[in-house]
C-alpha cells in the first residue's frame, strides 16, 4: 500500500502525538531518565526515549506499509 503525501502528514503528527504521550506517562525526571540498557551506538537508552521510540514504531507499524526506520536506540 502507498500512502498519499496527506496521508504520510497524518501518519507523522498520529506518530508524534503517541510520542508526547508515551512521555507524558513517566511521572518524574527520575522514571524518565531510568536506564534500560545499550542502544545501537553503545550509549544509555533512556526509559523516555525508548518509550517515546517504541510509540512512534507502533504507528508505523499500523500503516501496513513497509517502511525504513534508523534508530539509535535498536
Amino acid at each position: 500500500m502507498t500512502l498519499s503525501d496527506a496521508e504520510w502528514v497524518n501518519a507523522c503528527r498520529c506518530a508524534s502525538q503517541a510520542a508526547r504521550s508515551a512521555v507524558a506517562a513517566h511521572a518524574g525526571p527520575a522514571e524518565r531518565m531510568a536506564g534500560r540498557g545499550r542502544g545501537a551506538g553503545g550509549d544509555e537508552t533512556m526509559a523516555v526515549d525508548l518509550a517515546a521510540e517504541d510509540a512512534v514504531l507502533a504507528e508505523l507499524e499500523s500503516l501496513d506499509t513497509p517502511v525504513t526506520v534508523i534508530s539509535e536506540e535498536r
